[in-house]
């Protein structure tokens, strides 16, 4: 496989198939501004002709992306990631007169609540956080509605406005090391520029500030006559979680984000988001569809949903805002752990497949997700995907999730594999009766299986049937 790293991004190039080479276009290798919190994130993904001199120019693009770096979802609110803290006040004073130097000072709403300069963002706009009204620092709760008039209140000045709306605090975190590594001839070495190697990864890690600390700071901070600029909020405030991620690009083209948190503060997780990403593009001109295998038929307000068989994203009906809860998993045991895309031609055959979820570890116990599961993936309108890995108020937690592209040859079935920590997982799907003839190498064990699917391993080759479902097997 190839790597090339350029200023903020990074392009992995692995063989797809004897025309094609799989690019994969990653960002946020480098500092982001003070504006953005700008995590390592998926950027772009395509096909690039083999021995083409320049691999930066897609020749058959797959995706093309901004956000699917996964945030995580603490009291009610996405943070982190991409998302700054969605409780910030913005209002539009045409013409305030109100300079830099003045942020980090407090002022006082007509209902009494007191409310932090953080930025002044042009000559008309001006961002403000309330003070905690909450229980405690790390039960924090906002104001989000400015009554009336605002008193600044060392000097009284008084600041009227014509509007407001709530927005993000950025940045809501605070990066800790970026860093770019690669396997060549064996050894892990870390690089800083382009290079052949039989694997490759990026390590981030980040802290969350907790946004009940920062406006707090910043008034505490603020240097004698005031800020020269507006600052780097995520200087300012305590760290609520330490954030860890690789990305793992391997020679086989899937990639593993092996993932990490640690709390730092006593703060509710609700839910967790080890990967998500956005509808691909419909590169064969016959359209995409999307399947969730282990679920059942999902009633909604749009109409009920089969996901068993690949459902036509481009379909005007589509789940509004759906949970998918116990009720539609076809066994509490084997709660849905990831979602499959697949591109159709013209003709209506299934070109390719991507596939993205989690593999089946927690510190190697998959019971620790069925017993801390209960939302398997999030359904919208914008058909953004969110397989979920675990919910509830966690603890620190452990995952590896994937993204996989593969070739598939028929509508009525296909597989893939993904390799982690010395094994591979295969994963077999079958929408109508079939027979897969697999090669595979060592020892197959199965791990999870629908009712209607059976096979015989033998002599280097896996033999699996089925009128519909599923199998994932485990390869030694």
């Amino acid at each position: 496989m190839f790597l090339s790293l350029y200023n903020d991004y990074a392009l992995f190039l692995t063989r797809y198939d004897h025309q094609y080479d799989l690019a994969q276009l990653f960002r946020g290798l480098s500092c982001a501004p003070t504006t953005y919190n700008g995590p390592v994130d998926f950027m772009a993904t395509g096909l690039v002709k083999r021995g083409k001199p320049d691999c930066w120019h897609i020749d058959v693009p797959f995706s093309l992306t901004t956000d699917e770096a996964p945030p995580f979802h603490v009291k009610d609110d996405c943070i982190g990631s991409n998302h700054g803290f969605h409780k910030a006040v913005r209002i539009l004073a045409p013409a305030h007169a109100i300079c830099i130097n003045e942020v980090g000072t407090l002022w006082t709403d007509d209902a009494g609540t007191v409310f932090t300069l953080l930025r002044v963002e042009t000559p008309d706009h001006l961002l403000f956080l309330s003070e905690n009204v909450g229980k405690s620092k790390t039960d924090y709760q906002f104001v989000t509605n400015i009554q009336g008039v605002l008193t600044q209140e060392k000097s009284g000045r008084r600041l009227s406005f014509e509007r407001q709306s709530l927005t993000d605090m950025l940045r809501t975190v605070r990066p800790v090391k970026k860093e770019a590594y690669a396997w060549i001839l064996g050894k892990r070495r870390r690089i800083y520029d382009s290079t052949e190697c039989e694997m490759a990864e990026l390590i981030e890690e980040y802290e969350i500030i907790n946004p009940a600390t920062v406006a707090p700071a910043l008034s505490a901070n603020r240097p004698q006559g005031g800020y020269l600029q507006n600052p780097d909020l995520s200087n300012f405030g305590e760290a609520m979680i330490a954030f860890s991620v690789k990305y793992r690009v391997l020679a086989s083209g899937e990639t593993l984000c092996i993932f990490d948190h640690k709390k730092l503060q006593d703060v509710k997780i609700d839910r967790y988001m080890g990967a998500m990403f956005q509808e691909r593009i419909d590169a064969y001109g016959g359209g995409l569809r999307r399947y969730l295998p282990k679920i059942k038929p999902v009633d909604t307000p749009e109409g009920v949903f089969d996901f068993s068989t690949p459902y036509p994203l481009d379909s005007e009906a589509f789940p509004k805002n759906k949970f998918v809860t116990p009720e539609y998993f076809e066994t509490p045991l084997f709660p849905p752990d990831r979602i499959v895309d697949y591109f159709y031609d013209g003709e209506g055959n299934a070109k390719m497949g991507f596939a993205c979820g989690y593999l089946p570890l927690f510190d190697g116990r998959p019971e620790y997700r069925r017993q801390n599961l209960t939302i398997g993936a999030h359904l919208i309108r914008t058909r953004k995907a969110y397989p979920t890995f675990l919910n509830g108020n966690l603890g620190d937690v452990k995952g590896i999730a994937y993204k996989k592209y593969f070739p598939v040859t028929s509508n009525a079935a296909s597989w893939y594999t993904v390799q982690a920590e010395e094994k591979t997982y295969l994963y077999a799907d079958f929408f109508a009766p079939a027979t897969l003839t697999i090669p595979v190498s060592g020892k197959v064990s199965l791990f999870e299986k629908a009712e209607s699917v059976s096979y015989r391993a033998e002599n280097g080759t896996l033999t699996v049937t089925a009128q519909k479902g599923y199998a994932v097997f485990l390869i030694e």
